[in-house]
């Protein structure tokens, strides 16, 4: 159970991580069409739930992380700066170094 929600935990943030991707190499377009188009203002949602839900994600992990001692620090940094912060949280420590260094494992 633990490793398939893990693995879903990973496309989330895959699938996020290129919308967000998307989005940077691509402004314009979402600019221009979402004027003009309701499709885009739906695919603004998703990408505002996939990427909210992620970083809301993100935070309980952090939360509930009881056996690692610097969750707070973790907490602190997804707070101050939002989005960025909970993709670098999950890669950092889903990381074997990371889990071999705070005895997550």
């Amino acid at each position: 159970m633990k490793v398939d929600s893990t693995r879903y935990l990973f496309y989330w943030a895959c699938f996020g991580f290129a919308l967000i991707a998307f989005v940077a190499v691509f402004p314009e377009i979402l600019s221009k069409h979402a004027q003009q188009n309701d499709i885009w203002k739906v695919a603004s949602a998703i990408l505002a739930v996939v990427i909210g839900g992620f970083y809301l994600r993100m935070i309980w992990d952090c939360l509930s992380a009881q056996h690692d001692p610097r969750r707070f620090l973790w907490l602190a940094f997804l707070i101050f700066i939002p989005v960025i912060s909970a993709y670098i949280y999950f890669f950092v420590t889903r990381s074997i170094y990371y889990a071999k260094n705070s005895g997550q494992r």
